[in-house]
């Protein structure tokens, strides 16, 4: 993990997280030149901590000290101007930005639409649909004309005309011709969301009232709804059959997979007669194997039924004809569905990327505008299409064009930000490719006022959040001390630790008796149950066999069981068996049923580690004194004053 990231989040951990229920009335545990620092605050990160505290060290007035010297470090950042760098405030801008967007959706609807998801992906619904095309940007008017005209084509149906006729008489579907409208089996994240939830509110056999979504209105006839098949590994072998829709042709391809099949009943390999004979290109060189996948995604229904009708690893279905091929298809492996849990994180990210993240952005617009009435020019509101021309739906329109205007008020947010007249025309110009499928400009300066409105709203909401949300300003505070805590430990000790080489070459020259390196010796050594193999493996040590030559020495079945390695260890620790001075040689021991054989390669007598070799060490144990020496210089320099009656209200 990034060192800096790694130390805000700790820094988080040492910093209060406020709450709306936060006391108006305070007690000051104690004062740095003055500057109150409050129980509540103490309290809280003690608490939020204490699980990652060891017991031992769990004395309040420990901790408290730690505490206190985190916040003389802040301060000493601050008056260093580490909080005015120009890299501090963009990082701390980008941590902000991060931040806020966990404050722009709604959890509660969030979580809502994911379980939703969730339960419509234990059912597969077959529907049949009958579309009335119509412009996402239609006028008024022409919208309800074609609703009026799919409720006339519904009541027919209603009164016992034919869906599949009706579709292929009125659909502006092309292939409702062919298929009477039918999509065939679907489940969640398959349609566009307004289709799904039209067809999952719509009962077996009804037909549902006109369903708006992107392409138009649609009629949803609900045809059949099973439970979800889940996901499903095949491979299969195909022959095609004549693209001319030759008899002759397709009659010796239906001779031909039926002997294939018969081989295949006979024995032969499922793979080598597809690398041989299969004509689907893309999957012929991995044995025919279909990426996992769910219903509907081959589109191809009747390879998908006789896919799912097979229950048996390796179970070949017989020769099925689809409209281009025939197949053999085989089970490789049927997966079970997933509980809520397990897919919940996935389900979370699919919400947001669907067209379900309106319904929790509409969510949001709806209760900002609550909290923050707006205030609008309604006369000036009213006027707005009369300063565009037809520019603005080819995206060439620019404020100049107007000539000259009153920069009047438009709207105001809150009762206190107000966006005039000039602020729309901004917006205007930066956003007026959203609308250039549009064919009218009332229209398209509508759509553009009612989103320029919105975008203000949550930027006012965004701008004050800190002021509007106690737990965002905690974490924001828990952010900039984060940073600012890193940086000055960089400027102050880090960076000056590591380039004083007479400081820590002092230091190791003071403190070499903590880096004596005791005496250590290379060892191979088995262990095993069996005292006769024990004894063997010690002759031909003691012969000079190596490791590998006293192992072929043994059948495998008698050394798997063995416990074989090679290491350093300390001397001190073979004393406690080998009983005498250690050197090179074979020496053998036993506790309870476990034999132990160690031959000694070599010994390292103790000494002292030179500079080089603990180098690392000794600069990070330089680091830890000069940062101990720092620490106390700014105790030294403040003035702390400690309530102790209020600390022992804890």
């Amino acid at each position: 993990m990034n060192l800096k990231r790694l130390l805000t989040i700790l820094c988080i951990g040492m910093t209060v997280s406020y709450s709306v229920a936060q006391k108006n009335a305070k007690e000051v545990l104690f004062t740095i030149d003055e500057q109150p620092y409050y129980i509540e605050d103490f309290n809280y990160v003690y608490n939020k901590n204490i699980d990652l505290i060891p017991e031992s060290e769990r004395d309040v007035k420990e901790y408290l000290n730690l505490y206190i010297d985190y916040k003389l470090k802040v301060l000493k950042a601050k008056e260093l101007g580490l909080d005015t760098l120009k890299l501090y405030k963009e990082e701390l801008s980008q941590n902000r930005n991060q931040l806020v967007a966990r404050y722009l959706s709604s959890e509660k609807i969030t979580d809502a639409l994911i379980q939703e998801a969730y339960e419509r992906s234990l059912k597969e619904i077959n529907a049949s649909h009958i579309l009335f095309l119509l412009d996402p940007n239609a006028r008024p008017q022409d919208s309800l004309k074609m609703y009026d005209k799919a409720m006339s084509v519904r009541n027919e149906i209603q009164s016992g005309a034919s869906f599949s006729e009706m579709a292929k008489k009125y659909s502006d579907d092309p292939s409702a011709q062919e298929n009477g409208g039918n999509v065939g089996f679907f489940s969640v994240f398959k349609m566009v969301y307004p289709f799904e939830t039209g067809a999952y509110n719509t009962n077996v056999g009804d037909v549902s009232l006109p369903v708006r979504s992107q392409f138009g209105y649609h009629l949803i006839k609900v045809e059949d709804v099973r439970d979800t098949r889940g996901e499903i590994s095949i491979a299969h072998l195909m022959l095609l059959k004549s693209e001319e829709g030759n008899i002759d042709k397709d009659k010796e391809v239906e001779k031909r997979i039926k002997e294939l099949y018969k081989q295949l009943k006979s024995g032969a390999d499922f793979e080598v007669l597809v690398k041989q004979y299969s004509d689907d290109k893309i999957t012929k060189d991995r044995g025919g194997e279909i990426q996992r996948f769910t219903s509907g995604a081959l589109r191809n229904p009747v390879l998908e039924d006789i896919a799912y009708a097979l229950n048996n690893p390796n179970e070949i279905s017989e020769p099925i004809e689809t409209d281009y091929a025939w197949h053999i298809v085989r089970l490789k492996e049927k997966f079970p569905l997933p509980s809520f849990e397990a897919i919940k994180g996935s389900l979370k990210v699919k919400v947001r990327r669907d067209e379900r993240s309106r319904v929790i952005n509409d969510h949001l617009i709806e209760e900002l505008k609550i909290q923050f009435p707006i205030e609008e020019s309604r006369l000036l509101v009213k006027k707005l299409p009369s300063y565009f021309s037809e520019k603005v739906l080819s995206n060439s329109w620019k404020v100049t064009e107007i000539g000259s205007y009153k920069d009047s008020f438009l709207v105001k947010i809150n009762n206190s930000m107000e966006l005039k007249l000039s602020d729309f025309f901004g917006y205007v110009v930066g956003n007026q490719l959203t609308v250039r499928n549009f064919k009218e400009v009332p229209i398209a300066i509508e759509v553009l006022y009612k989103n320029f409105v919105e975008t203000e709203l949550k930027n006012y909401y965004t701008t004050n959040l800190e002021d509007l949300n106690l737990e965002f300003k905690a974490l924001i505070t828990e952010y900039q001390d984060g940073l600012l805590l890193f940086d000055l430990m960089q400027k102050e000790v880090w960076q000056k630790v590591k380039s004083d080489t007479v400081g820590y070459t002092e230091y190791y020259n003071n403190h070499k008796a903590d880096y004596y390196i005791k005496e250590k010796a290379s060892v191979l050594r088995f262990k095993l149950t069996n005292k006769k193999e024990a004894k063997k493996i010690k002759k031909l040590l003691l012969q000079g066999k190596t490791k590998v030559e006293v192992l072929e020495s043994f059948n495998s079945k008698h050394t798997q069981s063995w416990l074989v390695d090679e290491m350093i260890l300390d001397t001190q620790e073979l004393l406690k068996d080998i009983k005498e001075p250690i050197k090179e040689g074979v020496y053998d021991f036993q506790h309870e049923s476990e034999f132990t054989v160690i031959q000694v390669k070599e010994v390292f007598v103790a000494r002292t580690a030179s500079l080089d070799e603990k180098r690392d060490k000794v600069i990070s144990d330089y680091q830890e004194e000069y940062e101990r020496k720092w620490m106390e210089s700014l105790r030294r320099n403040k003035i702390i004053k400690r309530n102790m009656e209020v600390l022992k209200q804890m």
